[in-house]
């Protein structure tokens, strides 16, 4: 998938999560997505807690966009979407690229039962399927509200009521965060807001 591309799209639903799953090649060219203008609202995941990826996202799943550039999110709104153990709203794995202008609020993640597992991003997941790339994701000038990461009886830890970032470049320019959270039993909680 060499240049993909959703503008004004609008979704308001009650259905199944990962409305839209787009993965790149695994070898080959590289490739890039650029979402402009997306509005989704009220989408929830409601399978089984699960360990696939894929099945976790409450909007977006994103993976193997290999260009330097590879997402281009922008001027998009995600409200009130749920995930299953990470990324409420949106799911990027092994990409680089930029999150602008774009507004989060009431996403969540609830999870129970999952062992041995970092879960959490209660809004956006951003994963490498190692620690030794080059892969880094900028957000800039976006907006997280009261979005939460809740866990019971689960995991290594829950983190990142907002962002969870793991094995991957983190780089926030002008955010604004407010009431993001996480909470639970049996677990370490890490930040509220951003964990990376």
């Amino acid at each position: 998938n060499d240049g993909n591309k959703l503008d004004n799209v609008r979704n308001v639903s009650t259905g199944s999560g990962a409305l839209f799953a787009i993965k790149g090649a695994t070898t080959g060219a590289a490739s890039t997505i650029s979402i402009n203008n997306f509005v989704a609202q009220s989408n929830i995941k409601d399978s089984e807690n699960t360990l696939d990826t894929f099945a976790n996202s409450g909007v977006l799943y994103l993976e193997n966009l290999t260009s330097a550039d590879g997402v281009l999110l922008s001027n998009s709104r995600f409200v009130n979407n749920d995930g299953v153990a990470n990324g409420g709203a949106l799911i990027i794995k092994d990409c680089s690229g930029i999150v602008l202008n774009c507004l989060f609020e009431d996403n969540k993640v609830n999870v129970s039962g999952m062992d041995n597992i970092a879960v959490g991003g209660g809004a956006v997941y951003l994963s490498s399927t190692s620690n030794d790339n080059n892969n880094e994701i900028e957000i800039r000038n976006s907006t997280f509200i009261n979005n939460s990461v809740t866990a019971s009886n689960s995991g290594l830890f829950a983190g990142g009521g907002a962002v969870l970032a793991k094995w991957i470049t983190l780089k926030l320019t002008n955010i604004y965060a407010k009431n993001n959270e996480v909470s639970g039993d049996n677990m370490l909680a890490k930040g509220g807001a951003i964990c990376s």
